[in-house]
């Protein structure tokens, strides 16, 4: 119960972060296309075309930033990922144990409880033997 626990918890951090991650993939692109939008809807103009040429390389500068940002994201989602797979694998084998322990347990258990029937019968046998011996005995010093 314990190891299923820790996999949700895990699991819904690896979502929360999924989701994060993807938010602002959306934004970055959203961004770019309304920025590159606004770009194409102005007319060309030989004067203002030397002043965009730093924009567009700063523009670029940020996409590269963002770009390799989104990168480092999806490694540490990647590595999130692997980490949760082997914390589920993990569970799986633990949990494989415990049911092998307590069908192991559940078994040992019938056959305590069949071992207690046998020498419960026993000891009523004894009992039965003894009282019977005794009575002898009795009947035997009495007729003497």
């Amino acid at each position: 119960m314990l190891y299923t626990l820790r996999c949700q918890y895990w699991f819904s951090i690896l979502l929360e972060q999924l989701s994060i991650v993807a938010a602002l993939i959306i934004a970055i692109f959203t961004a770019l296309f309304a920025f590159t939008a606004k770009l194409t809807d102005k007319k060309p103009n030989p004067a203002s075309d030397i002043n965009k040429q730093p924009q567009l390389s700063n523009v670029a500068q940020n996409i590269t930033v963002a770009t390799s940002q989104n990168a480092i994201g999806a490694a540490e989602v990647g590595f999130y990922v692997d980490s949760l797979t082997k914390e589920i694998d993990g569970c799986y084998s633990e949990s494989e144990s415990v049911s092998a322990a307590t069908q192991a347990l559940s078994h040992n258990s019938s056959e305590l409880t069949n071992s207690i029937t046998i020498v419960n019968a026993a000891m009523l046998q004894t009992s039965q033997a003894s009282t019977s011996a005794e009575q002898r005995f009795a009947n035997s010093h009495t007729t003497n």
